[in-house]
């Protein structure tokens, strides 16, 4: 198994694009912290970020989170991948409300992300 060569971290996910790797990629990690005390979902698309309409474009992949007890106490979720999952293109996330719209969560999220990229 190859080793994830590159980390991705974001202290303020929410429902805004971001760029998670602008290379194709396969990620062996995803670890993302929820202190809303409402379920979000990390969405993952295979495209690079101006091609994502968060709300419009379906996602790749999209990860629930459970809810929190606030800013003092978060939940996670932790994925750890064997066989990696592999994006083609690139990985642009967003962190909202329901698996493929754009509402916004509450608090933001924190996201960790461990790859290896292919280019």
């Amino acid at each position: 198994m190859a080793r994830a060569g590159k980390h991705f971290f974001k202290a303020d996910a929410g429902a805004a694009k971001f760029a998670v790797s602008t290379v194709p990629a396969d990620v062996y990690l995803i670890e993302v912290s929820n202190v809303n005390v409402d379920h979000v979902y990390l969405q993952l698309f295979d495209a690079a970020s101006a091609d994502v309409t968060v709300g419009t474009t379906p996602p790749t992949l999209s990860l629930f989170v459970p809810p929190g007890v606030g800013a003092t106490d978060g939940a996670a979720a932790d994925k750890v991948f064997t066989v990696p999952i592999h994006f083609s293109t690139a990985i642009t996330a967003a962190v909202t409300t329901q698996s493929n719209n754009n509402g916004a969560p509450a608090s933001s999220s924190i996201v960790n992300v461990s790859m290896q990229p292919l280019a």
